[in-house]
C-alpha cells in the first residue's frame, strides 16, 4: 500500500484544504488505476495485516482495520497500526499513516495525512482522534469538503461532535476551488449539519484575500435538501416605486409543501407581502398558488399623464392585490382536476407592478412550469376556472367551471362566466365486426353574466364512418356522416323567455394513399430515414336545416354556413431510425410538411353580376414542424391568397440550443405573429456564450402594427466556478433600468436595480 500513501500524501500536503479536493478531483481516474495495481501488488507481497473488531454498536458488522503492521498490547487492549492503515464500515473510511484503537473505548487515534469519507463527506488533516461507536472526532488543522454544495470549511480545529453534525474554530469557508479561492468568508466559528443548515460567527467576506464586509451572523444551506431560512435579499430604485428592498423567507413545511414569505418595502408606495406556497403529492397531484397584497400610499389621478398612462380607467382603492396559482390533482375513480386561479384586485395592478422584483418577472413563471397560459399583463379579463375530467378507452367526459374576472370594475359588466360546461365525447367504435365505427360528440353549458342575456346550451352530434380499403391495401376510402343538434334557451336583455334549435346534416367522403421510401444514411447515430407522403383527397357537405332568426347569446357568433368543399392536402413525414449509446433502437419524427388547398362549390356556382369575381379557391395553407433533436424545435404555418397575391397570416415559432465546445451553449428563439389587419410583432431572444466564462445576450419584442417596441433588454454574464454576475438594462414602456445582479454559488443572489 505504500504507492496508495504516497499518492494521498502528495494530494493532501498542499497550502490549504480547497487545493487539496480539487487535486483528488483531477486526478481520481489515476488513482482507481494506481488503487488496482496497489491491492494487486499488496497480495502478491503478502505484507498486508486485516483485522475485524467488533464493536458495542453492531456486532455483526464490525470494523475492518488494515494496515502494513499491526501489534497489540494485552494490558492496555489497544491496537497499533502503521504504515497505510485503513479503518473502514458500511461506506465510511478512514486512512492513515498510524492509529492507536482502544477496543474497550471504541477510540482510534490516528497520525498523519488523515482522510475520512462519509455520505458525501470527506475531512483532512494531520492529527486526530475518533469514537468510532459514537461517531464523534476532533481533527487539528483540519478541512471539511460538503460534496452536494462544493462547500470547503478548513480551521484549526475541526470538530465531528455526531453523524452529521460538525464545530470548526478559526475556520475559512468557499464553495471555490483553487487558493486562493475567488471569495470566501472567515469566522471564528462554523456550526455545520449536513444536510440542513450550516451557521457562521464574526463573519468577513473575502473577494481573494480583500476583506470587503462584516456580518455577525450568517446561515447558509449545506447540503441538498429543502431546508427553512431567509433567501438572498434585492435591493433596487426607481423613480415609481422609490427605494425597494425585498428578503425572502423560506420554509420547508414538510416533504410535500414548502412555502416562501416575500417581504418588500417600497419607500413610495408602502409594505407588500407576498407568499408563495407549493406542494406535490405525487406526479399527478400538485400545485402552486401565489398571493401579494399592500395598502397603497400611492392615489390615482386620470389628470396626472404618467397615471393616465398606465390606464384611462380611475381608481379608488389602496388595498392592491393578486392572486393566482395552478394545480393538477388525482381523484378517486380516476378522476383528474385541474385548477387555474387569476383575480387582481384593479386593471392597472400587473401593468405599474411589472419589474424584475414585482409582477409576472419576479416570482416563478407559471405558464412555463405547468405548460398553461397565463392571461398576459394586459389583458382585459382574468380567467379562473375548474376542469374535471375522466378518460377511458372508449369515451372522455369533462366538466369545467369558469369565471372571467373584469378588472376595470365596469358598469353594467355584459362579461360572459361559462358557470357550468359538460362534455361527453365517445371515441370511434367497431360496430359489431362490421366495417362501421360509431363516435359522439356532446356538450351542455350554463352562462351568466351581471347584466345580459343567460341561459343554457346544448349540442350533441352524433357521427358514423365506413373505412374501407379500395384497390387492395393501397387506396384508404372513408365515407361519413354526422348529424348535429342544438339548442338554446335564455332570458334577459329584453328578449324574454326564448327558446331556438338548430339541425344541420354533415356527410363527407375521404380518400388517401401512402407512398415512402425508406433512405440509408447511418451518420452518427441515425441509422435511416423514412419519408412517408399522404395525398389525400376530401370532400364535405354540411348543410343546415333551420335558419338562425338571432344571433347566439353565449358565446361568439361564429356559426357554420352551408359548406360544398373540395379539398386537398399533401401530407408528408421524415420519420429517423436512431440508436443510442448503449446500441438500442428507437424512433423519432424529424420533421412534418403539410399543404392544404380548397376548392368552394358553392362559391363557384354562386350567380353574381359580371363585374363580381367569384374566388373558389381557398387560400393555400403550409404548415410544418422539426423537431430532430430535443435542442432544436421549430414550427409554423402560413396562408396564401391567390387573388390578392399576398398572405393572409403567419406564424413562426422556434427554439434552438447550440452546443459548443468545452460544456457550452448558446440559445436562440424566435417568435412572429402575422395576421392581416389585426397582428404583427416579434420577439426576439438569444444568449450567446463568450470565451473565459462570459456569455451576453438580447430580447426584442416589437408590435409592427402600432410602430412600438414594447421592450428591450440587454445582458452580460461572466460565470465562474463558484460566483456569477449578471448587468441588464432594459427598456419596457418607455422606462429604462438597469439591474446587476450577483450570484454566490452557495449563497444566493444579491441584485441592485436602477
Amino acid at each position: 500500500m505504500s504507492l496508495f500513501v504516497k499518492l494521498l500524501h502528495i494530494m493532501l500536503c498542499t497550502s490549504d484544504c480547497s487545493t487539496r479536493m480539487n487535486m483528488v478531483k483531477i486526478h481520481v481516474s489515476v488513482l482507481l488505476t494506481i488503487l488496482f495495481i496497489v491491492c494487486l501488488y499488496s497480495v502478491c507481497s503478502a505484507k498486508l495485516v486485516s483485522l475485524s473488531l467488533d464493536t458495542s454498536e453492531d456486532k455483526t458488522q464490525p470494523w475492518e482495520i488494515t494496515a502494513n503492521n499491526l501489534s497489540y498490547n494485552d494490558q492496555y487492549k489497544t491496537y497499533t497500526a502503521e504504515g497505510d492503515v485503513v479503518i473502514k464500515k458500511r461506506g465510511r473510511y478512514l486512512y492513515a499513516k498510524k492509529a492507536v484503537y482502544n477496543e474497550k473505548t471504541g477510540i482510534a487515534r490516528v497520525y498523519g495525512d488523515i482522510w475520512f469519507e462519509t455520505q458525501g463527506i470527506i475531512l483532512v488533516g494531520e492529527e486526530g482522534v475518533f469514537n468510532l461507536n459514537k461517531h464523534t472526532g476532533k481533527i487539528k488543522q483540519g478541512c471539511l469538503f460538503i460534496k452536494a454544495n462544493n462547500y470547503h470549511i478548513s480551521g484549526d480545529v475541526l470538530e465531528k461532535l455526531s453523524e452529521n453534525k460538525y464545530l470548526v474554530d478559526n475556520c475559512n469557508i468557499s464553495t471555490c476551488d483553487g487558493s486562493p479561492p475567488d471569495w470566501s468568508v472567515g469566522s471564528s466559528r462554523v456550526e455545520v449539519t449536513v444536510d440542513d443548515y450550516g451557521t457562521a460567527k464574526n463573519a468577513l467576506f473575502h473577494i481573494r484575500k480583500i476583506p470587503v464586509f462584516y456580518v455577525p451572523y450568517v446561515i447558509f444551506p449545506a447540503g441538498g435538501k429543502r431546508k427553512s431560512g431567509f433567501l438572498a435579499p434585492s435591493f433596487g430604485n426607481s423613480g415609481f416605486n422609490g427605494f425597494e428592498a425585498e428578503l425572502p423567507f423560506f420554509w420547508a413545511i414538510s416533504d410535500q409543501t414548502d412555502a416562501t414569505f416575500y417581504q418588500h418595502y417600497m419607500s413610495k408606495r408602502g409594505y407588500m407581502q407576498g407568499l408563495e406556497f407549493r406542494y406535490k403529492a405525487t406526479d399527478t397531484s400538485k400545485g402552486t398558488f401565489m398571493f401579494d397584497i399592500m395598502s397603497d400610499k400611492h392615489d390615482k389621478d386620470v389628470n396626472d399623464d404618467n397615471d393616465a398612462e398606465i390606464s384611462p380607467y380611475s381608481r379608488s382603492n389602496n388595498t392592491r392585490y393578486w392572486f393566482r396559482g395552478k394545480a393538477d390533482q388525482a381523484l378517486p375513480f380516476d378522476v383528474s382536476a385541474r385548477a387555474d386561479v387569476d383575480f387582481v384586485s384593479d386593471q392597472d395592478y400587473l401593468r405599474e407592478f411589472n419589474t424584475d422584483m414585482l409582477g409576472f418577472e419576479a416570482r416563478p413563471d407559471l405558464a412555463e412550469k405547468w405548460g398553461r397560459p397565463v392571461e398576459e399583463e394586459r389583458s382585459p379579463t382574468r380567467r379562473s376556472a375548474l376542469r374535471l375530467s375522466r378518460n377511458a378507452e372508449n369515451y372522455s367526459i369533462q366538466a369545467i367551471a369558469a369565471y372571467n374576472q373584469r378588472p376595470e370594475h365596469v358598469s353594467d359588466d355584459t362579461t360572459p362566466h361559462p358557470v357550468a360546461d359538460l362534455y361527453l365525447n365517445l371515441i370511434p367504435e367497431q360496430f359489431l365486426n362490421l366495417p362501421l365505427f360509431y363516435s359522439l360528440e356532446s356538450d351542455y353549458g350554463y352562462v351568466w353574466r351581471d347584466e345580459g342575456a343567460r341561459g343554457h346550451r346544448l349540442s350533441v352530434s352524433p357521427k358514423i364512418t365506413f373505412p374501407l380499403w379500395l384497390v387492395g391495401p393501397y387506396v384508404e376510402f372513408e365515407p361519413w356522416m354526422a348529424y348535429s343538434y342544438s339548442a338554446q334557451w335564455y332570458d334577459g336583455a329584453g328578449r324574454g323567455n326564448n327558446y331556438e334549435t338548430e339541425k344541420a346534416y354533415d356527410t363527407g367522403i375521404r380518400m388517401a394513399t401512402k407512398i415512402e421510401r425508406v433512405y440509408d444514411i447511418d451518420t452518427g447515430s441515425v441509422q435511416a430515414l423514412k419519408h412517408r407522403i399522404w395525398p389525400v383527397l376530401k370532400y364535405r357537405y354540411h348543410n343546415n336545416q333551420d335558419e338562425h332568426t338571432k344571433k347566439p347569446w353565449s358565446v361568439p357568433d361564429n356559426r357554420e354556413g352551408d359548406v360544398n368543399l373540395v379539398t386537398f392536402s399533401l401530407e408528408n413525414y421524415f420519420d429517423a431510425r436512431m440508436s443510442d449509446k448503449k446500441g438500442g433502437i428507437y424512433y423519432r419524427q424529424w420533421a412534418v410538411f403539410n399543404l392544404v388547398q380548397g376548392y368552394d362549390i358553392n362559391e363557384a356556382r354562386r350567380h353574381e353580376s359580371p363585374d363580381h369575381k367569384k374566388r373558389p379557391f381557398t387560400p393555400l395553407t403550409a404548415s410544418f414542424t422539426s423537431n430532430p433533436f430535443s435542442n432544436f424545435d421549430v414550427r409554423g404555418n402560413a396562408r396564401w391568397n391567390h387573388y390578392d397575391k399576398e398572405f393572409t397570416s403567419a406564424n413562426l415559432s422556434a427554439d434552438i440550443k447550440v452546443n459548443r465546445s468545452h460544456g457550452r451553449e448558446d440559445y436562440y428563439s424566435i417568435d412572429y405573429v402575422y395576421a392581416k389587419d389585426s397582428a404583427k410583432h416579434l420577439d426576439l431572444q438569444a444568449d450567446i456564450n463568450l470565451i473565459y466564462g462570459f456569455s451576453a445576450g438580447c430580447s426584442i419584442k416589437k408590435d409592427f402594427r402600432e410602430d412600438d417596441n414594447i421592450s428591450n433588454s440587454l445582458w452580460v454574464r461572466y460565470q465562474s466556478q463558484c460566483w456569477a454576475t449578471i448587468l441588464t438594462a432594459e427598456n419596457k414602456d418607455q422606462e429604462t433600468s438597469f439591474n446587476i445582479n450577483f450570484q454566490l454559488k452557495g449563497l444566493g443572489d444579491f441584485q441592485n436595480k436602477h
